[in-house]
C-alpha cells in the first residue's frame, strides 16, 4: 500500500471516528428544544480533534515511508483529480439540500449540521474513490 493509499484510508477512518461520534452525540441532544442545544462547542472540539488526528497520523505515515511522502506521479494526480470530481459532485448535491432547507426556513442548527454532514460525506466519498481507483489500476 502506497503512502497516498494509507493517507486516504487514514482520512476515512478519522472522519468516521470523529464526526461519527459528533453526529451520535448531536442526535442524542437534539430531542431537546433546538434553541437550548449548544452544538457549537461540540463542533469546535470535533474540528480540533480531527485536525490533530490527521496531522499526527500523516506525520507518522511520512516517517514510515519518507521517500513516498512528497512524491506525486501522473497516476496519483489522475486518481486524485477523478476522486475529487466524485466528492465535488456529492458536495454540490449537499449544497442543494441545504439551500432547500434554508428556503423552507428550517432551524439553523439543522442547516449547519446538514452542511457539515454533506461535507464529511463528500470527503469520505472522495477518499474512498481514491482507494478504489488505486486498487483498480494496480
Amino acid at each position: 500500500m502506497t503512502f497516498h493509499e494509507r493517507s486516504a484510508a487514514t482520512i476515512i477512518g478519522a472522519l468516521l471516528l470523529v464526526f461519527g461520534a459528533y453526529f451520535v452525540v448531536l442526535i442524542g441532544g437534539v430531542d431537546r428544544r433546538v434553541d437550548d442545544f449548544a452544538y457549537k462547542p461540540l463542533l469546535i472540539l470535533a474540528v480540533i480533534a480531527f485536525t490533530a488526528l490527521i496531522a499526527f497520523s500523516h506525520v507518522f505515515l511520512a516517517l514510515l515511508t519518507p521517500n513516498e511522502a512528497n512524491t506525486l506521479d501522473e497516476r496519483d494526480r489522475t486518481i486524485s483529480h477523478r476522486a475529487d470530481q466524485i466528492g465535488g459532485t456529492m458536495l454540490g448535491v449537499a449544497v442543494l439540500v441545504v439551500i432547500s432547507l434554508t428556503v423552507l426556513e428550517v432551524a439553523h442548527v439543522y442547516i449547519a449540521n446538514a452542511l457539515l454532514f454533506g461535507l464529511v460525506a463528500a470527503q469520505i466519498a472522495s477518499e474512498a474513490s481514491k482507494l478504489w481507483f488505486y486498487r483498480r489500476t494496480s
